[in-house]
């Protein structure tokens, strides 16, 4: 299984709001903490490209 934190801050405090796109078959995004994870069922070998996307609401961040 391979987890990780998607983790941003906003120095107005804002909530922020994160989401992700082109996530891999069985990947899992919890969109409400920013915390990813995927256990690949058949363990395909590869090069993944996810990118992962925090807003406030005025202010969109995108990285791959």
């Amino acid at each position: 299984m391979i987890p990780f934190m998607v983790e941003a801050a906003d120095e107005e405090g804002d909530l922020l709001t994160y989401s992700a796109l082109n996530l891999p078959e069985g990947a899992i995004f919890k969109t409400d903490i920013g915390l990813f994870f995927w256990q690949s069922k058949d363990a395909t070998p590869g090069i993944y490209e996810l990118e992962f996307v925090v807003t406030d609401g005025k202010c969109t961040v995108l990285r791959k």
